[in-house]
């Protein structure tokens, strides 16, 4: 869920900065417990959507997420989500949109709060879901090394994270 204030304060950000995307901190809510994700640098950070799409590989600040930003709706006319991808779909539009923005806009203030569940697809084992979602990161990675190798030892390291992590899952 999102807090109240949530769409008039980060409309506003993106106003004020004439940005397209904007980003915001979240909160991790467990069954015993909330806990603040905190971004590296405090404030508002204004980036170019390249630095924003660094800035994402990096894991500092900016996430591969979609939940947790907001968008200017020209963006997204087509930028929908891959429909064959179920693990890593929100990374690859992310990599498109930051690529269309001009500018993007990040606060730390934490709006969005992201639920984690037992039973959710991401604690259920081993299954093709998570096998694809491996070689979805592998897609992508030739394209961005080409395209972006001032970032390439950025995008290598979130990768390899990425994988061991959806490894770990199955």
């Amino acid at each position: 869920w999102v807090e109240p204030e949530t769409l008039e304060e980060v409309y506003n950000l993106i106003k004020e900065t004439k940005a397209q995307v904007g980003c915001f901190a979240r909160y991790e809510e467990y069954d015993n417990c909330s806990k603040r994700i905190p971004f590296k640098d405090k404030g508002v950070v204004i980036y170019t959507g390249e630095e924003a799409l660094g800035e994402m590989h990096c894991c500092k600040n900016i996430r591969s997420s979609t939940w947790n930003k907001m968008y200017e709706r020209t963006l997204l006319e087509d930028s929908m989500f891959a429909k064959n991808k179920m693990v890593a779909e929100d990374y690859g539009m992310m990599i498109r949109l930051f690529e269309k923005a001009s500018v993007v806009v990040q606060t730390d203030k934490p709006y969005y709060h992201y639920c984690f569940r037992k039973g959710s697809a991401l604690n259920t084992g081993y299954s093709d879901f998570y096998k694809n979602g491996f070689y979805n990161y592998k897609e992508y990675e030739p394209y961005l090394l080409e395209k972006y190798p001032q970032y390439g030892k950025d995008i290598k390291r979130y990768h390899l994270i990425e994988q061991m992590a959806i490894v770990v899952s199955m």
